[in-house]
């Protein structure tokens, strides 16, 4: 198999640009361990972009939230029988 040349200085400006480390991979056709090897050999510096959800998406995640909750409603953290216990809590309990 022939190994092929990837341009890191020109993944790392397209990288800048703010697209994320999948968007990298999908353009430029490498996996996620040519890119940490990359960054083991100093070729490509990862960055975190904070990721802020549109009003659009904000609804939408508010709409099926909404939904899954009306339609599990025995499955409501604040409706568990136990969720003022601790297993670390019964232990002691027990032992004293």
């Amino acid at each position: 198999m022939k190994a092929i040349e990837i341009d890191w200085k020109l993944v790392q400006e397209y990288h800048n640009n703010e697209h994320c480390l999948s968007d990298v991979m999908k353009n430029f056709k490498v996996s996620r361990a040519s890119i940490d090897t990359a960054v083991k050999h100093g070729c490509f510096v990862k960055k975190y972009f904070k990721q802020e959800h549109t009003e659009e998406t904000k609804k939408a995640i508010s709409e099926k939230r909404k939904k899954w909750l009306a339609d599990n409603p025995d499955k409501h953290v604040w409706k568990r029988k136990g969720k003022f216990k601790s297993e670390p809590c019964e232990v002691l309990k027990k032992k004293t």
